[in-house]
């Protein structure tokens, strides 16, 4: 009888890529050579040509995490499988320096030096090998089970970690990018086998929240805090869920944790028994509806209302405010976006339905527990961020991009400030060029909410080469570009740091 199942196990159930297929994309050629190449190379402090006026009271790094490697010899692995590259944008008086460097995870060393796809991922066919069989005469021992954590950065206990959606942070150096270990925590909470891969730090209470999943005959979502400079962490509190759902990251409030519960849901039986890569378990089950999950920050208390289906991956933020929860999400109508990422929708007008998105609010009213939603942007966005000192509280201006792949080199995919207030957008944007996630760096004596910059790693993808775009918050003029010696591959997340110590 399945009790619960072990993490390991989870790990190796979640497949191994040796039997991957090409997708069948029309636009996987296209795919391959401008926005998912590998690039091997790593540099230290180079600095980049900068053109235009970088405000001189811009100072600290720019960390960003994404894949960075995708091929040995015929093979490919997919997008959210490519092996974890850090990147770190210095800012000192008028000069940006660049450096980059490979997460040493298990995977880097099967990869790179084992020239093999054989490690685990997010959407790779299973292989009948034991873990301790997957593990690699290459991989030397302080680096064993290290994930390829290849999807944000979040700062826990002082120390900077990346993190992908197995709950297993790695540590990094700031400055060096140099991989020094799994981050751990000094607390007996149990291990689920999924993580949240968007922890969320609330600035103003000094702690940083998540959640895992326990998968067992008795599933469970378990919410977590945790001061800031602790390891420690601290149940708010366990919900059982029969069939759980992939909720990659979920609502912040200053009073209320609010987990979305998406009908993208698995058996856990289903993560034993069926020979199948760990996403493709999940189905699409409309009918149930979805699930929000309201808990008491400071009690621990639990209620659920029901909403009509739909998915995400990006919550953009959420707050309370005289007795009602605002939680702003970029939706999609249904879970089809994981199967044009991971190959599966391959007709192009398939592609491009699965990629529109809106970006909606939805608003709780606690004393009547009634769910209401309403659009305030139209256009097709992804990556949403808020400067940090919002998260978790009302906020007007998000920053985001048109995240659809482009298929021509003539394609133009703009980088967005939204007005929550007014409904309304900004946008820059430039033939051929794909932005990366806005981050909002503010001034440090700028009084409104939008007095700052919003940095972006642009990939030039007609011409193979990328830049940092340094904009003016306020109307998204541009103030500066910084080019990098070689062009980035699509990335995902990152974080602005702005201390200057090397372990920070």
């Amino acid at each position: 009888m399945l009790k619960k199942l072990p993490f390991l196990v989870v790990l190796v159930l979640y497949g191994c890529s040796s039997q991957q297929k090409p997708a069948k994309s029309p636009y996987q050629t296209f795919y391959d050579t401008h926005l998912f190449f590998d690039l091997e190379k790593e540099v230290e402090r180079v600095p980049c040509s900068v053109r235009g006026e970088i405000p001189s009271w811009v100072s600290g790094t720019l960390l960003r995490n994404g894949p960075a490697k995708f091929q040995v010899g015929d093979k490919r692995v997919g997008w959210f499988d490519g092996l974890a590259m850090l990147h770190a944008f210095e800012f000192s008086p008028e000069q940006v320096f660049y450096t980059n460097r490979f997460l040493r995870s298990e995977q880097y060393y099967i990869m790179m030096e084992e020239k093999s796809l054989n490690f685990s991922g997010f959407a790779q066919d299973p292989c009948p090998k034991v873990f301790k069989d997957q593990t690699s005469r290459f991989i030397p021992k302080e680096m064993q089970n290290i994930q390829n954590a290849d999807v944000t950065i979040q700062e826990y206990a002082d120390k900077m970690v990346a993190l992908t959606e197995s709950p297993l942070p790695v540590i990094f150096d700031a400055k060096t990018l140099d991989t020094l270990g799994n981050f751990q925590f000094q607390d007996r909470l149990p291990h689920g086998q999924w993580e949240a891969a968007h922890s969320l730090r609330d600035v103003s209470a000094g702690e940083t929240i998540s959640y895992c999943i326990q998968f067992g005959e008795k599933s469970s979502y378990i919410i977590w805090k945790m001061a800031d400079h602790q390891s420690t962490r601290e149940i708010i509190a366990e919900i059982p869920v029969e069939f759980p759902a992939y909720m990659h990251s979920f609502a912040l409030t200053e009073h209320y944790v609010v987990l979305v519960e998406f009908p993208f849901v698995v058996n856990p039986l289903d993560l034993m028994l069926k020979k199948k890569p760990f996403i493709f378990n999940y189905k699409w089950m409309p009918k149930n509806g979805t699930n929000f999950y309201i808990v008491s920050r400071q009690t621990g208390e639990v209620s659920k209302i029901k909403g009509d289906p739909f998915f995400a991956f990006h919550h953009v933020n959420a707050f309370d405010k005289d007795g009602k929860i605002f939680i702003d999400i970029v939706t999609h109508p249904n879970a089809n976006i994981i199967d044009v990422i991971t190959g599966r929708i391959v007709d192009k007008n398939g592609i491009k339905e699965s990629e529109k998105t809106k970006l909606e609010r939805f608003t709780i009213s606690m004393p009547n527990q009634t769910l209401s939603r309403e659009v305030l942007f139209d256009q097709t966005t992804e990556m949403p961020r808020v400067p940090a000192d919002r998260v978790a509280h009302e906020y007007r201006y998000s920053y985001l991009i048109d995240a659809a792949f482009p298929t021509s080199i003539k394609d133009i995919r703009p980088l967005y400030k939204v007005d929550a207030v007014t409904k309304t957008g900004k946008n820059w944007s430039e033939e051929g060029c794909l932005p990366g996630e806005p981050i909002f760096v503010p001034n440090p004596n700028g009084q409104a909410e939008d007095d700052g910059v919003v940095l972006s790693l642009v990939l030039d993808f007609a011409n193979h080469r990328s830049f940092l775009l340094i904009l003016d918050a306020k109307d998204l003029s541009e103030l500066a570009r910084a080019e990098t010696p070689h062009a980035i591959p699509v990335g995902l997340h990152g974080l602005w740091n702005s201390k200057e110590s090397t372990n920070k």
